[in-house]
């Protein structure tokens, strides 16, 4: 099975791409492009411009918000997630570090790939907007976590001789 193969089995699969016509896909299998991640390799660092989404073919991805890996993730990705999707949307610089958790093979979308499907796609753009709602309410989930805990921590009624 060749490159393009294994690209389209996948994002058949994927949530970014559910219900969107195998033509309208065609051209973004074209250009995709496989990317290996060994365990422990930092895909993407805050700061840094990226151009690509990344969909997991096979493998674990982690999220975090700093730089050390023994923090807990924001969110563990796996096959058929996507990641990168945010800097790309908004033209800007990642805002999380992601790094394998073990070997990982990607399937790497161009951004004006990304941008012609989305354009080009009612179905992909609900995708996407589904899954920024999931990230957002994760995102919220650890806040208020952490707000709970920061709570317990400094209530002095919390304090348990």
């Amino acid at each position: 099975m060749n490159d393009a193969q294994i690209i389209q089995k996948l994002l058949d699969k994927t949530s970014l791409f559910r219900g969107i016509r195998p033509a309208t896909l065609a051209p973004l299998f074209q250009q995709a492009v496989l990317v290996t991640l060994r365990q422990g390799d930092q895909l993407l660092s805050p700061g840094i411009r990226n151009e690509h989404v990344y969909i997991i073919v096979s493998g674990k991805l982690a999220v975090h918000l700093t730089p050390s890996s023994q923090d807990e993730p924001l969110a563990t990705l796996s096959t058929g997630d996507c990641v990168g999707e945010m800097s790309v949307l908004v033209g800007s610089t990642v805002s999380a570090f992601v790094s394998a958790i073990t070997d990982c093979q990607l399937a790497a979308i161009g951004y004006s790939s990304f941008w012609s499907l989305i354009k080009g796609s009612n179905e992909s753009a609900r995708n996407m907007l589904n899954i920024l709602v999931q990230r957002i309410r994760v995102g919220n989930e650890v806040i208020a976590e952490t707000l709970l805990r920061e709570d317990k921590f400094l209530d002095p009624r919390a304090v348990i001789d």
